[in-house]
């Protein structure tokens, strides 16, 4: 007997390569939607009298080969427009004489930046300053640096000291006075940056340091 699947709804499945928290959890999501479909499918599989053996072994194939496609599709290769190149950056900050260990260092760049495709990314280079006040960007993994383009800088120093999204929501122990960064710009070119580009992979951009003097902290936003 032959086992005909009605295999319609694959058509409808899109992947690209996947650079960030957010298309990540669409992928899961789309993972999902197979997995409903298979579950769909196998019903009407059973219903047109297929044997059972043959539905469950229909069902596995489907989801590893749903499980393979969304693996493959997260690799993105910089080459086949998954991620833009980046430059490896570094930079310094100093608030009233000392090193503020902790603060956020984040470039928001002038235009919006685009994948070699030429869709949008949510990609967002930032950095984490150490214990003497040295910050390294990272924008796709740790220390890979940013995508050249001009940029505004921004400094949030939260409790947590982290980069995630939620750490940055954190209450600023500089008063938010440096979270705007169009705000920042306006008052300081120091707080513009262009990052060229360049084919020497070893290179390291350095942003010119950043000197705040006579800043009101809020030392219970540091915490115990």
């Amino acid at each position: 007997m032959h086992t005909i699947v009605d295999l319609h709804f694959l058509g409808k499945i899109r992947l690209r390569p996947s650079t960030n928290a957010n298309e990540n959890e669409t992928m899961l999501s789309c993972l999902s939607w197979i997995q409903h479909c298979a579950f769909k499918e196998s019903i009407h599989m059973r219903l047109r009298g297929i044997d059972r053996r043959t539905v469950c072994v229909w069902s596995v194939c489907l989801l590893g080969a749903g499980c393979t496609l969304m693996l493959a599709s997260c690799g993105g290769d910089p080459k086949e427009g998954g991620r833009l190149k980046t430059v490896k950056v570094e930079g310094d900050v100093s608030i009233n004489g000392s090193a503020p260990e902790g603060l956020d260092v984040v470039l928001i760049s002038d235009t919006p930046l685009k994948n070699p495709s030429g869709s949008r990314t949510n990609a967002r280079p930032a950095g984490l300053v150490d214990d003497k006040g040295h910050y390294v960007l990272s924008t796709y993994q740790q220390r890979d640096g940013a995508p050249p383009a001009k940029y505004k800088i921004k400094l949030i120093w939260t409790k947590s000291g982290g980069l995630m999204k939620s750490q940055l929501d954190g209450p600023d122990r500089l008063n938010d006075q440096f979270r705007d960064e169009k705000a920042n710009a306006e008052n300081d070119e120091r707080f513009i940056v262009t990052i060229p580009e360049t084919d020497d992979s070893d290179s390291v951009f350095t942003i010119p340091k950043i000197e705040l003097e006579d800043v009101e902290i809020d030392a219970a936003a540091a915490g115990p």
